[in-house]
């Protein structure tokens, strides 16, 4: 592989660094969403969220009303 090619490889969920997973605050967050469902039914790599993705995303009701005992 040339350094583009490697520069171009997506970092993936299962990789481990000193036999831990890691993640940065975004990867958390779209991490969280995957393991709650929210991303059911697609193939989604937490580890590709950057922060300006989770602001943006759009998959919540935003005309929601939440039930008065919240």
């Amino acid at each position: 592989m040339n350094i583009s090619e490697v520069l171009a490889m997506p970092e993936l969920e299962s990789y481990l660094y000193d036999g831990k997973p890691t993640m940065i605050c975004s990867g958390l967050v779209a991490r969280l969403w995957k393991a709650g469902g929210l991303f059911d039914g697609y193939e989604v790599n937490s580890n590709e969220f950057t922060p300006f993705d989770v602001y943006q995303i759009n998959l919540f009701d935003k005309l929601w009303i939440p039930p008065k005992h919240c």
